[in-house]
């Protein structure tokens, strides 16, 4: 009798987009070859272009990879090298757990089958590889510094010298700008007045021509607007009215880039003092000495007044992120239909926290400028959801409403399901992360729990909205009972708010019941005005709460943890239909 095949699938990477493309396909034949020897029946391959092996994030091949063997989809592994898989201390020996964990065996063409000493030998080396290759780079680059070229990217004011590579020249025509923003600048302008002159004038900024377009490395940035961080930079960085090149000094190694532990993105920390080049350029002056450094008193004396006597940026801000308030995400400008920020402080974690036009106050491109009290406008939703949704005749009113902007939303239906996907695999990555943290200790912290219970949330509500996304129904019909369990849904929200504010949950209901909110302009002091744009699953009955599948105690008994904390699992319920929307006219909120 002969055997059935094993199921495999193969994974490949490569690390640059200076690679070339053909590595993916010659390490799928490699691994090919290597499962038709072993007699392996291939039913996926996986593969990431340009991935480093330094991080998890943003490898959607991997995260595809990990979904399949979590679901059982193949039983063997067939990669060229561990390597591939990651070159990262912890997340090589973490994959390896896991995937072992759900019966797949890693088969290597270099190595044979990895088992444990494997992988930690193979962590190690791969980590002092990376490390290797970081300091080679760093002293490469010290080197070509010494030699008065410049490695990397060439500053504004300046162009690469064909046929000598990190010899660059004075460009005259952005000189003449380079000059102008240091003489505007030392006046007293503030950097947003002067990037917004020089975008209304139609000046490119310096990412034209010379950044590619996120997403697509292969096409040049044409058009981009001028942004005041470019001239003074953010915290560690020096921007253009710092850098000492436009006084003819070259200076380098003044920062290093690290890679987060946790999240595994990169942060800039200042380097050692020893590690600082200064190398003597006076051909390539563009600033005269005294308008360089009145510039900068004018910095320093700016800085002084805003952080304090030593001037320095404090990196702890009294600012909540975007995904720890309940409008997170859901505000939109009336005038140019772009996202709203948290942009001013001056209070507690609520209090005084006040929101405004991203465009308007990131590079003036918008001429919302005023801004919101965002308790006022929290209120304001909430107010209006516990008083619309009270009313069964206006609920069907909405839902009557619905076709008149169904075609419209058909784009954003497309652009929302791939990105809750990439979200929805960067969540269970770092789920898979918190758990890991949680099997090393003995005693988990209750701290490790809630942010395993936070994330699990979110995880429920974003694969609710995928669900919505993935129903396809033409027909719009409202039943009575529909209409009452919104009722039912909506009072059962606004309780939830009453009691605490700030709960995840409630969140979560309120990203599943409303689309987005717009947020109108209008007279300072004047009241709000905003017109929020309704889900029509939750019009039709759907589950407005994501439905846990596990709580977290559940969750951690299921990976021989004991933890009690109280968290009841809900009752499992209906989930939102499609998410289309209808308009809820607009609503308006006392300003005082």
């Amino acid at each position: 009798m002969t055997q059935a095949q094993q199921p495999a699938a193969i994974y490949a990477r490569f690390s640059t987009d200076l690679q070339n493309e053909s590595s993916i396909t010659d390490q799928f034949t490699i691994c090919q070859r290597a499962a038709d020897h072993q007699k392996l029946k291939v039913v996926k391959k996986f593969s990431d272009s340009a991935k480093s092996g330094a991080t998890l994030w943003d490898r959607d091949g991997l995260q595809a990879m990990m979904k399949a063997a979590r679901q059982g989809e193949f039983k063997v592994l067939v990669i060229e090298c561990l390597d591939r898989l990651s070159r990262d201390l912890g997340d090589l020996p973490s994959l390896y757990k896991e995937l072992k964990f759900h019966g797949v065996t890693i088969h290597t063409t270099n190595e044979g089958v990895a088992n444990n000493v494997l992988v930690g030998l193979r962590a190690i080396v791969n980590e002092m590889f990376l490390d290797d290759v970081a300091n080679k780079v760093r002293r490469s680059s010290t080197g070509i510094t010494l030699q008065g070229r410049i490695p990397g990217a060439v500053p504004y004011g300046y162009r690469m010298i064909p046929g000598k590579p990190g010899e660059v020249e004075i460009d005259r025509e952005q000189a003449k700008i380079v000059l102008r923003i240091f003489m505007e600048y030392a006046s007293g302008r503030s950097p947003r007045a002067i990037a917004m002159d020089l975008t209304n004038e139609g000046v490119p900024g310096p990412s034209v021509g010379s950044h590619r377009k996120k997403g697509d490395p292969t096409t040049l940035i044409t058009e981009a607007p001028w942004n005041s961080q470019y001239f003074i930079g953010g915290y560690l960085k020096h921007g253009m009215i710092g850098n000492r090149l436009y006084v003819g000094e070259l200076v380098r190694n003044a920062t290093r880039s690290i890679r987060h532990y946790t999240t595994r993105k990169t942060t800039k920390r200042a380097a050692p003092p020893e590690d600082l080049v200064r190398v003597p350029m006076p051909h390539l002056r563009i600033v005269p000495q005294e308008l360089f450094n009145a510039a900068n008193a004018m910095r320093e004396s700016r800085a002084k007044k805003r952080f304090g006597a030593d001037g320095k940026m404090r990196i702890t801000r009294n600012v909540i992120s975007r995904d720890d308030y309940l409008l997170g995400g859901l505000l939109r400008c009336d005038v140019c239909g772009g996202h709203m920020r948290i942009c001013v402080k001056n209070g507690g974690k609520y209090a005084g926290q006040r929101v405004g036009c991203a465009a308007a106050h990131q590079n003036d491109r918008c001429t919302h400028r005023r801004t919101y009290e965002l308790a006022k406008l929290t209120r304001g939703v909430v107010e209006f959801i516990n008083t619309n949704f009270a009313n069964p005749e206006i609920l069907a009113e909405y839902a009557k409403a619905f076709e008149a902007e169904r075609s419209a939303r058909q784009k954003h239906i497309r652009e929302d399901r791939a990105g809750l996907t990439k979200r929805r695999d960067r969540l269970e990555f770092q789920i898979s992360r918190v758990l890991a943290a949680i099997r090393e200790t003995d005693k988990p912290s209750k701290r490790l729990a809630k942010e395993l219970e936070t994330l699990e949330a979110e995880a429920e509500a974003v694969e609710t909205k995928l669900q919505m996304l993935e129903q396809e129904s033409n027909v719009v019909t409202l039943h009575p009972k529909a209409i009452d369990k919104c009722i039912a849904n909506i009072k059962a929200l606004v309780r939830m708010l009453t009691e605490d504010i700030a709960n995840p949950e409630a969140r979560m209901a309120i990203h599943n019941l409303v689309d987005y909110i717009v947020v109108h302009p209008t007279a300072k002091r004047a009241d709000y005005e905003m017109t929020p744009y309704l889900r029509l699953g939750a019009l039709m009955g759907g589950k407005v709460f994501p439905t846990k599948r596990t709580s977290t105690a559940k969750r951690l008994e299921n990976e021989g943890v004991t933890f009690f904390d109280n968290v009841e699992p809900e009752v499992p319920g209906a989930t939102l239909s499609k998410k289309q929307v209808v308009c809820l006219g607009r609503w308006q909120v006392r300003a005082a």
